[in-house]
């Protein structure tokens, strides 16, 4: 393990998915060093680095799948725009209701797709709809699971030579 500055873009990744697969009791030196190759990720995934007001205690990686919203009895389709484990952001093209809250279903590879409650951060008008920032409320550990596994699967599939 070298220093996590050092490593390419694979060997950081290969360290997370190496990390998300251990188990044992909590070691506070491989929590700090996780932390740290999740932050090298983040700077090597934004282009000019995360921007100074960056919240984000995780990866957060470009995606383009089906999502969909529930809110109250309606369902809308939505893309996935990026996801990480705290949150989405999700384009939907109809127009969007003031709903604070949404549930957020997420198709996997796994049998039952994620689904979750999230609360809306913010809205951003774009061509052909609007974007949600959506964050996570009260995740179960097996939904924070599913979520990583699904990053790490994302990032395993970026060409190391992009970054």
């Amino acid at each position: 393990m070298g220093r996590v500055e050092e490593l390419s873009f694979s060997e950081l990744v290969h360290e997370l998915v190496h990390y998300e697969h251990e188990a044992g009791p909590p070691d506070l030196e491989r929590a700090i060093r996780r932390r740290s190759i999740d932050a090298r990720l983040l700077r090597l995934l934004s282009a000019d680095g995360p921007p100074l007001d960056e919240r984000r205690a995780s990866v957060r990686v470009p995606g383009d799948l089906a999502v969909k919203l529930f809110i109250g009895e309606r369902v809308l389709p939505a893309t996935l725009v990026d996801i990480g484990e705290g949150g989405v952001r999700v384009h939907v093209a109809a127009a969007s209701s003031t709903a604070d809250t949404v549930d957020v279903e997420i198709d996997t590879a796994e049998q039952q797709p994620a689904r979750a409650t999230a609360l809306v951060q913010w809205k951003k008008a774009r061509e052909g709809g609007i974007d949600l920032g959506l964050r996570f409320d009260s995740q179960t550990e097996p939904h924070r699971r599913r979520l990583r596994r699904l990053v790490l699967e994302i990032l395993r599939q970026m060409p190391d030579q992009l970054h």
